[in-house]
């Protein structure tokens, strides 16, 4: 357990995730937000022997930054440690489950142009570390760039292993998939250079590392947290000062919509048989059914109306149901 706490609730928050884990639960991002929660505890009700209303509801208030989806998670991680605490027999608040719902709205794929792709990765090389993560600096070049070339999702990334990098010849193996589905993926050689480049600083910095982009100094073998991706893109942005793609709020997964839909424009412009070429796409991006690589079709014509004719004509056959 690498989680360390200090306030009142130490004990019992120990016992919690220990409980938690034992049952087979990972409990990552929910030990973050407990560490969080215990900090907030210690500094801003020290004198407190039990999680009060006031305690509950000041951690359930919501940043104004903060996305619902964290907002809801980190609730529902409180909300949890005060059920368990109840079932020992301690008085304890329970956050209402109302008061943070779970959002749901539909996710609007953003596909980025060319230009800003290449200011967000000019923007990755001036990335500074700090001291609390010394290795930020190193990182962020080599690991937006990855996710953009092989078209990987951001929790594929976060748990690729050095094992699974082959920097001979450039394939990487990608086993934490979506759907359990092991695939195989190739980089080209000016992506293989990044990372022989990057592998190269990073072997020196933490020699004796399991993932190919380690976690902080404190723990390099835990991966990095869900949001490390989004507040790299969110920083790179700011420092290539792209104004209007930071009011679109762009997220890292729209690394793989982007890789996707350009990979759909080029094989377009060749006139390759998207019929043949589709699915060597599906098994490089990881899906489980041909249908949702055949959407990104419905990109194309949005993002670039050069195509010519109708896309919707000249694939029809490939095009999924789009049901509104």
């Amino acid at each position: 357990m690498t989680e360390q706490f200090r306030s009142v609730f130490s004990t019992k928050l120990y016992e919690y995730l220990r409980q938690k884990r034992l049952l087979g639960f990972k409990y990552v991002d929910q030990g973050r937000h407990l560490v969080k929660f215990d900090i907030m505890c210690a500094n801003e009700f020290p004198k407190e022997t039990e999680l009060t209303q006031k305690i509950a509801l000041a951690w359930a208030s919501r940043g104004k930054a903060e996305t619902a989806s964290v907002f809801a998670g980190r609730v529902s991680a409180v909300r949890g440690f005060a059920r368990f605490l109840a079932s020992c027999g301690i008085n304890a608040y329970i956050i209402p489950d109302g008061i943070a719902p779970q959002v749901k709205r539909k996710i609007v794929a953003y596909i980025f142009t060319d230009d800003e792709l290449s200011g967000i990765f000019a923007a990755s090389d001036r990335i500074n570390s700090f001291q609390s993560d010394p290795w930020r600096g190193v990182i962020a070049p080599a690991y937006l760039r990855l996710m953009y070339a092989c078209g990987m999702r951001p929790q594929e990334i976060r748990a690729l292993l050095c094992n699974n990098v082959d920097l001979k010849t450039g394939v990487v193996k990608i086993e934490s998939t979506k759907f359990n589905k092991e695939r195989l993926v190739v980089m080209d050689d000016a992506m293989k250079n990044i990372c022989c480049a990057y592998d190269k600083k990073m072997s020196v910095l933490c020699p004796s590392r399991l993932l190919f982009f380690p976690g902080r100094i404190q723990s390099p073998d835990e991966k990095r947290d869900a949001y490390f991706a989004a507040a790299l893109l969110s920083k790179c942005i700011q420092i290539a000062k792209l104004t209007e793609l930071r009011e679109k709020k762009p997220r890292p997964y729209d690394f793989r919509h982007t890789f996707a839909t350009k990979t759909l424009h080029r094989w377009i412009g060749e006139e390759k048989d998207l019929n043949l070429y589709l699915p060597y796409l599906s098994a490089f991006m990881g899906h489980s059914e041909y249908e949702q690589t055949a959407y990104y079709i419905h990109f194309v014509p949005e993002h670039f109306p050069q195509i010519g004719t109708p896309l919707e004509e000249r694939f029809a056959n490939l095009l999924p149901e789009v049901i509104s």
